[in-house]
């Protein structure tokens, strides 16, 4: 009786629940502590960038490996898959800074203010701490980034080689309007639509750690008229190589973006250069205004006190300040176009560039 066909189909039946449970217990067990981080896991598969994004694609891969997988189980294993890639959008909904959060990072911090020059033994502190929460931030964001995208590529790779050929033929009834495939494709969604709101956020931080630098452009026009001995200029000031530095070190050798590069590092370094040069002209237009303010001011000093005379040659060393300052900003920003171009940016064509270019050649007119 207990070798009957149908004996052996009702005991092993019985025991699939049984079976199941044990194997969600084991898949799920594992993943939780991961994402936890009760157990530690120092295992990561190539591509991903963290072990928890890893576990995600392991925990895929095992409800249909064939040392777990049974066909009598297909759809539970197929709903635990569902239920994996929607813990995983929970767990990055939970770890991830919230967008509010991050623009408050980008525009409270005194550096970010356009009409505020931090001096360092104010603000270097400060400067110091935001510096190193972007560091945190930009490297978590393109970690996120990679790791959808790898889990993407991943998840509907096995379904081509395995998931697709297994999964069981769903019942054909009226309210089965989807495919299984489609279905697959919808539940990576939640994960694949947080790819632009990152994007933008690294791009933010980026624009927010380039600008930094450049409230030193106000401190040429002083920086000429101190000078002891006046030269012309014949190369960019020392911190124009600095601008764009941030960009590099996040997209080359090493950096968090680099696994990105090919993807996002033309959309970042255009936008971020769009930014900078946008931000460049606001502070030569504002630089400007307070050197012709400037210039006023002398003009009606020296005309109440002309008989005195002597003010023909401070004029004609005044306006040879302006021309060195016209010349040095030209450096300046044509040093900044080949170090953009250098990055892939098609400078040539660059409107906010042209627009920039046009403003240093009318500095200090």
């Amino acid at each position: 009786m207990r070798a009957h066909p149908i004996y052996i189909s009702f005991q092993r039946r019985w025991q699939l629940p049984v079976y199941f449970q044990l194997r969600w217990r084991e898949i799920v067990g594992r993943l939780e502590d991961i994402l936890s981080g009760a157990m530690p896991s120092s295992t990561v598969e190539e591509g991903f960038a963290t072990p928890q994004a890893s576990a995600v694609y392991h925990a895929v891969q095992s409800c249909w490996s064939s040392e777990i997988y049974i066909p009598e189980l297909g759809h539970r294993f197929w709903r635990l898959t569902l239920q994996i890639l929607s813990r995983y959008n929970a767990f990055l909904e939970e770890t991830l800074p919230k967008r509010q959060n991050v623009d408050n990072s980008l525009s409270t911090d005194p550096t970010y203010s356009e009409s505020r020059v931090p001096t360092p033994s104010l603000s270097g502190n400060s400067s110091q701490d935001s510096s190193a929460a972007d560091e945190v931030m930009l490297k978590q964001f393109a970690s996120t980034i990679l790791d959808i995208r790898t889990l993407q590529q991943r998840v509907n790779d096995l379904w081509q080689r395995e998931i697709g050929m297994l999964m069981p033929e769903t019942p054909s009834d009226g309210d089965q309007t989807q495919s299984s495939e489609d279905i697959l494709r919808e539940s990576l969604e939640p994960l694949t639509s947080r790819i632009p709101e990152l994007s933008s956020s690294i791009m933010q931080a980026l624009i927010r750690r380039c600008v930094e630098t450049l409230g030193l452009v106000r401190s040429i026009p002083s920086q000429y008229r101190a000078m002891s001995k006046k030269r012309d200029p014949t190369e960019p000031s020392y911190f124009v190589a600095t601008i764009l530095q941030p960009v590099r070190h996040f997209l080359g050798p090493g950096g968090p973006g680099e696994s990105l590069s090919a993807e996002f590092g033309h959309e970042w370094t255009t936008s971020v250069f769009d930014a900078v040069t946008t931000r460049y002209t606001s502070h030569l237009n504002n630089m400007k205004k307070t050197e012709d303010s400037l210039r006023r001011y002398k003009k009606g000093k020296k005309s109440a006190f002309s008989l005195f005379g002597g003010g023909s040659s401070r004029d004609e060393e005044e306006g040879k300040d302006e021309d060195r300052v016209r010349a040095q900003m030209g450096l300046d920003v044509e040093a900044l176009g080949q170090d953009a171009l250098a990055m892939g940016v098609d400078v040539e064509n660059n409107e906010a560039f042209k627009t920039l270019k046009l403003t240093a050649m009318q500095s200090g007119e």
